[in-house]
């Protein structure tokens, strides 16, 4: 009993059998609730032990590919997504969509189409996935997460009481690692245009039974990518997002000024 105790303290996942003499109830009972995958007691058949271990080795190879799994998970899909999966892999329940006020993100490379034509498709393909990367990591460094590769971009999402400030913040630190590659690495390098919008969108579930996108939608989607489409070689950034974030120092604002956007019958200050 002490033996079980202290392996599995070290780890959680080792496959355990007791065998022992002592095969009352009570033994049984303790050596289960210290955490033994089995309990046999002596004398012990090598058929029934061949057996049970097999089992165990079966179990143990389950519960590895399901923790293989699951970092493929993480590594495909956003945190939110994969909670969500989670939830309903539990419950077969998806959410119902709901408002929220996000802080979305755009980037979009500049110049990719003429870069394609000069380089490589190996090369072009491998600098912009450690372009991406880059991206990716200053995303969640800031708290946001990404939601999806817009093509030779990201669409990123803040949320909580900061979320102007650090979408700022991040689309910022975005810029100086692009003008940095840029400084370094010469004329081949992705540089980005992005924009960004504060306001109201619907989280949920798109698609099918077959396949699912957990996503936003709605206008302030639509007008962040708007105004990465406008913005060159800079940041563009919506009034909304001005006003959450004007007060504080590190961040500073050009003068606005209007722009017409289609499929947005008023002018947007910017």
């Amino acid at each position: 009993i002490e033996l079980l105790k202290n392996v599995r303290s070290i780890d959680a996942y080792i496959g355990m059998i007791l065998m022992t003499a002592f095969g009352t109830i009570d033994t049984a009972r303790e050596a289960f609730k210290l955490g033994a995958d089995d309990f046999i007691q002596k004398p012990v058949h090598a058929m029934v032990l061949r057996k049970r271990l097999g089992n165990l080795l079966q179990k143990a190879a389950y519960l590895k590919q399901v923790e293989l799994m699951s970092l493929s998970l993480q590594r495909y899909v956003s945190p939110r997504t994969e909670e969500i999966a989670r939830a309903y892999a539990t419950t077969r329940l998806l959410p119902s969509p709901r408002q929220q006020e996000v802080c979305v993100l755009f980037s979009d490379a500049r110049g990719f189409t003429e870069m394609s034509q000069a380089m490589e498709p190996e090369s072009l393909f491998e600098m912009l996935s450690e372009h991406l990367a880059a991206q990716v990591d200053l995303v969640y460094n800031h708290g946001g997460y990404i939601d999806k590769f817009a093509g030779d971009g990201i669409m990123a999402v803040f949320d909580g009481e900061k979320m102007a400030l650090q979408c700022c913040l991040c689309a910022l630190d975005i810029l100086d690692m692009s003008k940095g590659d840029a400084a370094h690495k010469g004329s081949r390098v992705i540089r980005l245009g992005m924009g960004m919008h504060k306001g109201l969108a619907m989280v949920g579930n798109l698609g099918s039974r077959e396949h699912l996108d957990y996503t936003l939608i709605g206008k302030t989607v639509n007008l962040a990518a708007r105004l990465c489409g406008i913005a060159n070689l800079s940041i563009v950034v919506s009034q909304a997002v001005r006003d959450a974030a004007a007060a504080v120092s590190e961040v500073e604002f050009n003068a606005r000024r209007p722009v017409e956007i289609r499929g947005f019958r008023e002018p947007i200050f910017v």
